[in-house]
């Protein structure tokens, strides 16, 4: 992708082990929606996890961030429980979603 400093800002995505055999997607900005780039960036963070032999990819995120929330399910996260330990004050206001990698997690 071409980067124009007058439309983007530095894009920054990654993963970590959250578990095996689970990776966490953790941080994508976009500064400017609408060009396909998160989703870009998120299918190719499911596509680098399912080749390295990953069955899930999981996320979390604030309940607030209603664009994120659609566009992840958009590319075939669901809920799911939570997989990490926050307080229970904040527990409210996360959402937990993860992504089948493999054909058998998926049914």
């Amino acid at each position: 992708m071409k980067r124009d400093s007058r439309h983007y800002r530095l894009i920054i995505t990654g993963g970590r082990r959250c578990s095996q055999p689970s990776r966490c997607m953790k941080r994508i900005f976009v500064r400017k929606s609408g060009q396909g780039t998160g989703r870009r960036l998120c299918l190719a963070s499911i596509d680098a996890a399912r080749s390295n032999g990953y069955a899930f990819m999981r996320l979390d995120t604030a309940n607030l961030l209603i664009e994120t929330i659609a566009l992840c399910r958009s590319v075939g996260f669901r809920d799911c429980p939570a997989y990490n330990e926050y307080p229970d004050e904040l527990l409210p206001h996360i959402v937990f979603m993860d992504v089948p990698l493999r054909a058998a997690e998926a049914d």
